[in-house]
This record gives structure tokens, C-alpha cells and sequence, in this order.
């Protein structure tokens, strides 16, 4: 584990939800309960700069979910409701008290799942760049997020042209009539 880490008393530890086995870091009681869940595919390991900094101020913890790490994998199991439940336990059996929650890309649709869904343990959220658009099938084709699927797919065929064609054509075409 990081030196940092090791130096501010954050700790790797294991949680068994009764389904599956998470990853975590957790730091000394110095406050209020800190929590941060990392985006698809990244571990409690993106949060190594900024847990030594907040550590003095607050009882850090960052997790890695279901499938990310050293975490059990779960093939086919990897839903929100999943993933929610799996926190809410995390949050009553080890944080036990309401935390404040920072998830960061599709950890902060996690985040916005907890605090719709697991109200009471949650003091606050910090949502970093949460991909809170509409993706469900078909309608998801009316978006630019979808558009700029398509873009990136052609780009990447043999022949499509790399990333220059990319952004010298397909955003500025998506920047016209982008549908947010």
C-alpha cells in the first residue's frame, strides 16, 4: 500500500455483504465519515492522493465495488440495485452512521441511487462528473451520447479517418445539433 496512506493510518480491509466480498481503505475516527465510490472499472485506489489529505479532518473510506479489484466478481450481477445494496451494507455494518458520500462517474449514479434509496445513511453527496443522461434502448438514439457513439465507432474502422476526422467532423457536426 501507498507510503501516504500508511502514514495517515488509512488501512485495506475486507467486507463480506453476505453476497460478495469488497475491497476497502478506511482511516482513523478524525471526523465525519468520508466515502468515496470510484467509477466503472477503478478501485478505492483512484482515491490514494486525496485520503491523506482529508484524513486529519475526516474518517475516510473508499471502496471498490463488486467486480473491480480485489472484490468479488460477480459475472452477470453488476445492476445498481446491486451495487446499491452492497453499499447500503457496507454504510450500516461498517460506516455505521450516516456519511457523506462522493462517487465519482458512474459512482456518483451510485451515489444519486443511495441517496434516493438509502436516505438514512447519507449526510451528504458529492457528485463528480455522474453520466446523468437518458440510456435506455431505443431512446437513447436521440441523444448525442449516442451520436457520439456512432462518431468514435466509425473513427475507429480501418480507413475511418483517426481522431482528426473525429473531432473535425463529427463533434463539430454533434455541437450543431446536439440534443441534451
Amino acid at each position: 500500500m501507498d507510503k501516504k496512506l500508511k502514514r495517515s493510518r488509512i488501512e485495506e480491509k475486507y467486507f463480506n455483504t453476505g453476497e460478495v466480498i469488497m475491497n476497502y481503505v478506511v482511516g482513523p475516527p478524525n471526523g465525519k465519515p468520508l466515502v468515496f465510490i470510484p467509477g466503472q472499472g477503478m478501485t478505492w485506489e483512484e482515491y490514494t492522493l486525496i485520503m491523506p489529505i482529508l484524513a486529519d479532518r475526516f474518517e475516510v473510506f473508499a471502496i471498490s465495488l463488486r467486480g473491480h479489484g480485489k472484490s468479488s466478481w460477480t459475472p452477470g450481477k453488476y445492476t445498481f440495485n446491486q451495487l446499491g445494496k452492497d453499499v447500503t451494507e457496507f454504510l450500516k455494518r461498517i460506516v455505521g452512521k450516516p456519511a457523506i458520500i462522493v462517487g465519482n462517474s458512474s459512482g456518483g449514479v451510485l451515489t444519486s441511487w443511495l441517496a434516493a434509496n438509502s436516505p438514512e445513511w447519507i449526510k451528504a453527496i458529492v457528485l463528480e462528473d455522474p453520466p446523468l443522461f437518458r440510456c435506455d434502448w431505443p431512446n437513447i438514439q436521440t441523444t448525442w451520447v449516442f451520436d457520439m457513439f456512432l462518431g468514435m465507432s466509425r473513427m475507429a474502422i480501418a480507413g475511418g479517418g483517426g481522431y482528426p476526422r473525429f473531432f473535425l467532423e463529427e463533434i463539430g457536426r454533434m455541437a450543431g445539433s446536439a440534443k441534451m
